[in-house]
């Protein structure tokens, strides 16, 4: 379907004539490149992809096998600790300035995933990324910890629950015993990955929920649940009384 001219911009700021686009005379824009045709839109949504390509790349190793997807696998789990540890971080209000630590360590920790990245390509050596990971693990985790301890008694904070391994030396056989696809439940690295996914995903919203009520208010913020079972909660902003009078 071909968008009415007057319904559809086909230029930006730039001076330049409407171009053909690759994709037909439907799509509008391509003042960058004629292969894109909305290209900030285009490239804004990398952001999104960016976190699928986490799952992707665990899944590709986990499939070949192969060297250059177990990067794929290992390297985003330095990444997603380093946004979990800025968050554990930016707590102060926002009515105050942001410290000049708290300024830099955006830089710093993108110098330090990449740095480690870098490393860890040119000297293959699992205990590189093992120490790396393990590092930023718990910085974040021990400023997580303080931060929750040290948050005034109105704020939320975040619920704790311990999870314990154990291991079973007849597992092997029991698997072997149970045979497909019912093995599949005693699989722990499977399981890791769920645990771990989802652990992760409730530990950021968590934290994100902490460090908006230490900066705003733990009155304007809310936890609602959502997705299947209610296992994709976010952080909602709600209306205040003091809101209501503004209003």
């Amino acid at each position: 379907m071909v968008l009415a001219p007057n319904l559809h911009v086909t230029r930006w700021w730039s001076n330049q004539p409407p171009v053909h686009g690759y994709w037909g005379p439907s799509e509008a824009n391509y003042t960058i490149t004629k292969f894109i045709a909305e290209f900030t839109n285009t490239l804004s949504n990398l952001a999104i992809a960016g976190i699928a390509l986490v799952g992707v790349g665990s899944f590709l190793f986990h499939a070949t096998l192969r060297y250059e997807w177990q990067l794929g696998d290992e390297l985003p789990m330095i990444f997603c600790c380093t946004f979990i540890a800025y968050v554990t971080f930016d707590t102060r209000s926002a009515s105050l300035p942001r410290t000049p630590f708290v300024r830099c360590l955006p830089y710093l920790l993108v110098l330090y995933s990449f740095g480690v990245s870098a490393v860890y390509i040119r000297y293959p050596y699992p205990v590189i990324h093992q120490a790396a990971f393990g590092f930023i693990q718990l910085v974040a985790t021990f400023r997580a910890a303080y931060t929750v301890r040290t948050a005034p008694e109105r704020t939320y904070r975040e619920k704790r629950n311990k999870a314990d391994a154990t291991r079973y030396t007849l597992m092997g056989a029991l698997k072997e015993h149970l045979g497909t696809p019912w093995s599949f439940i005693l699989e722990g690295h499977a399981w890791w990955h769920l645990a771990t996914g989802t652990g992760s995903y409730l530990s950021v919203v968590g934290l994100q929920l902490m460090s908006a009520s230490l900066k705003e208010s733990a009155e304007g913020f809310e936890m609602r649940r959502a997705g299947l079972f209610g296992l994709c909660p976010y952080v909602a902003r709600i209306s205040t009384k003091l809101d209501s009078k503004i209003l």
